[in-house]
């Protein structure tokens, strides 16, 4: 059974973490599935109806995670009408490589797959966290913009639940997004033909102590600013006075 932050709103109606980006014009909120169900649907919804786009629902795997159980913590970005226009989910801190659906996606290369699990285990005592299911959509308005802001909500979730670790898995040509906030690309992994042959996939970590080397400075002092609009929040407060939550598969 999955565990996840058990409070991260100080009531029913109140928000939780939240800031506001001038650069796609968004308002961005956090929060834990069972907290906001219906923010976790209408994450689900628009992250499957972008997959189904590009022909990559295969890749969702809806089973292992619509409950929300896995999920820690989900990020959805708010258009100036309100609409839900993009997210990012994150499962962890994670207790077991065999948690990680990473494993599942580089099942083909035995090699890589134990690479990945090493990888991940070695890790662990200092916080890993899997990113997952980042999606805009294709209706949005600043969509660079808001990618680079989802982008930045990698580096928040590392910090609400308290890691120096997070890793996801991407494709060839989506690296470069990531790697503006300080990500890098596993060196001695081959990439993987995941969902298909259509795309390349590989395996991308971020090590929070080294955000000063390797961010852009752009978004590292956009991620600084909004995290001090974050830290001002007593919800802040309430989620860090809680056990760190690790997830079993």
């Amino acid at each position: 059974m999955s565990t996840t932050v058990p409070e991260l709103l100080v009531d029913e109606q109140a928000r939780s973490i939240s800031f506001w980006d001038p650069t796609s014009g968004c308002r961005i909120e956090a929060h834990t599935p069972q907290k906001r169900p219906d923010l976790w649907r209408s994450y689900v919804a628009g992250l499957t109806e972008s997959y189904q786009r590009f022909g990559v629902e295969a890749a969702l795997d809806l089973d292992s995670f619509v409950s929300g159980d896995s999920t820690s913590l989900f990020f959805v970005a708010f258009s100036p009408t309100e609409e839900i226009v993009a997210g990012v989910r994150m499962h962890g801190p994670l207790a077991s490589s065999q948690d990680a659906h990473a494993l599942i996606e580089f099942a083909a290369d035995p090699t890589g797959m134990a690479m990945v699990g090493r990888l991940i285990e070695d890790r662990l005592p200092f916080g890993v966290l899997e990113i997952k299911g980042g999606w805009v959509a294709h209706t949005a308005n600043h969509r660079d913009e808001l990618s680079n802001t989802l982008a930045r909500c990698f580096l928040h979730a590392m910090t609400i639940l308290d890691v120096q670790f997070a890793f996801c898995t991407a494709g060839t040509h989506a690296v470069k997004r990531w790697l503006s906030t300080g990500s890098a690309v596993t060196e001695g992994l081959v990439p993987v033909p995941y969902p298909d042959e259509r795309y390349q996939t590989t395996m991308m970590w971020w090590d929070f102590s080294k955000l000063h080397e390797r961010a852009d400075p752009a978004q590292l002092r956009r991620f600084r600013g909004e995290a001090a609009v974050i830290a001002r929040s007593s919800v802040v407060d309430a989620v860090s006075s809680l056990p760190r939550p690790r997830v079993h598969a």
